[in-house]
C-alpha cells in the first residue's frame, strides 16, 4: 500500500470521528444554537439599515446564510445514526462549515487536511489489540497537542478569512468545546480500524 492511500485511510477515520462528534454536539446543543441564530436574525431585522437595492441583496444573503445554517443544524439533530468510515455522510461537517463548497469539494475535509501535511500523530495514535496481536488499531488523538492543533488550523485557514466566511469561523469557535467533549466521549469507546 502506498503512503498516500495509507494516510488517506487514517484521515478518513479521523474525519469520520470528527463528523460524528459534530453531529453529537449539535444533537446536544443544536436547539440553543438555532435559538441564538433566530436572535441574531431578530437583532438584524431591528438594526439593519436598508437604503438601496444593494442593501436589500446583502440583507437577503445574510438571511439565507442563517436559514441554511439552521437547516443543517436541524439535519444533525435529526440524524439517526453515526457515519461509518468510507461512506458519504457529511451532516455534521456541512453544519459546522455552513455547507461551504470550498471545504466540501476537492476531497472535502480529508483533502484539506491532507494538504496541511501534518504528522500522523496529530490525528491518531496506534494501540495494540489484545484480542489479535497482529492487529494495529487507531485511537483518535483528542489531546491538546493533537486535536487542538488541527482545530486551530481550521479556525485560521485562509478559506475562513473573508468577510463572507466569517460566520464559519464564528461557528468553529462557538462549537469548539462541544465538539471536543464529543470527541473525548467517542474516544472512550476507542475508534478501531484494522489496517490492511
Amino acid at each position: 500500500m502506498n503512503t498516500d492511500s495509507y494516510n488517506n485511510i487514517h484521515l478518513k477515520v479521523w474525519v469520520s470521528a470528527f463528523n460524528n462528534a459534530i453531529v453529537g454536539a449539535y444533537k446536544r446543543i443544536g436547539h440553543c444554537r438555532i435559538a441564538n441564530i433566530k436572535n441574531e436574525i431578530d437583532t438584524m431585522e431591528q438594526t439593519y439599515m436598508i437604503k438601496t437595492d444593494a442593501d436589500i441583496d446583502a440583507y437577503n444573503a445574510i438571511i439565507d446564510i442563517f436559514t441554511n445554517q439552521m437547516e443543517r443544524i436541524t439535519a444533525c439533530i435529526q440524524a439517526d445514526d453515526q457515519c461509518i468510515v468510507d461512506t458519504v455522510c457529511e451532516n455534521g461537517i456541512c453544519a459546522l462549515f455552513h455547507g461551504n463548497e470550498a471545504v466540501l469539494k476537492n476531497g472535502g475535509l480529508v483533502g484539506l487536511l491532507t494538504r496541511a501535511n501534518y504528522p500522523e500523530h496529530l490525528y491518531y495514535n496506534y494501540y495494540d489489540d489484545n484480542d489479535n496481536e497482529n492487529s494495529i488499531n487507531l485511537k483518535i488523538n483528542v489531546n491538546k497537542q493533537g486535536f487542538d492543533v488541527v482545530y486551530d488550523h481550521l479556525l485560521n485557514h485562509e478559506l475562513f478569512s473573508t468577510i463572507e466566511n466569517q460566520c464559519i469561523k464564528n461557528e468553529l469557535q462557538v462549537m469548539r468545546a462541544s465538539v471536543i467533549m464529543e470527541m473525548c466521549k467517542n474516544d472512550s469507546h476507542q475508534i478501531k480500524r484494522r489496517l490492511l
